[in-house]
């Protein structure tokens, strides 16, 4: 044994020369293409990029699934959401989608198999700030304003697309409605025709 070795200790070897137990083997076969390569080290300890990387190529797994990442329809499984609705909530808060072929090439005749990968932790974070949000209808009651002109302030600061349902962050929608005035029943609309009458 080496002294590099040695002052590594038992079993912390480059994980290049060390035989693969089948435990470990089905450790890299189910976790493959659900978890990042960090995660993938902690569960494989001992186990370096590169020798994942080789042992994943020689079982046939490397190209097979997108590493680290979760297709689009995984994820909304995942969450308990539609696809559609799952792609709008990864677009919205910044998370970085992969689009690409499951066999890993690029094969113009079957562009109709090619998916859309994002990774589990970014989808994580998306989704909680998503979970965070409150449609228009919701942030009005809370603000006590009408929707229409909150929606309105929304779109004219380009947040939010004529007929889009959209979710935003609480504090965003605090800032739309500082300058709205206060719903009071009907005396907003009321103290309204009054000046219009006086007009």
């Amino acid at each position: 044994m080496s002294t590099r070795a040695k002052r590594r200790g038992p079993g912390s070897g480059n994980g290049l020369h060390r035989r693969w137990t089948q435990e470990e083997t089905t450790i890299l076969c189910r976790e493959w293409h659900l978890v990042s390569m960090r995660q993938l080290r902690k569960l494989l300890p001992g186990r370096t990029i590169r020798a994942i990387h080789t042992r994943a190529e020689k079982l046939g797994i490397l190209n097979a699934q997108t590493q680290g990442l979760l297709s689009l329809d995984a994820l909304a499984r995942r969450f308990g959401v539609a696809s559609a609705t799952m792609r709008r909530i990864l677009e919205r808060h910044g998370a970085r989608l992969v689009r690409r072929h499951p066999s890993g090439t690029i094969r113009e005749s079957k562009r109709k198999l090619w998916r859309t990968y994002a990774d589990l932790d970014e989808a994580h974070a998306a989704f909680a700030r998503w979970e965070r949000g409150e449609y228009a209808d919701r942030a009005a009651q809370r603000l006590n304003v009408w929707v229409i002109a909150l929606r309105k302030r929304a779109m004219e600061a380009g947040v939010v697309k004529r007929g889009e349902y959209a979710r935003l962050m609480p504090e965003q929608w605090d800032e739309f409605a500082k300058t709205l005035p206060q719903k009071c029943g009907g005396i907003v609309v009321k103290q309204r025709n009054e000046r219009m009458r006086a007009a």
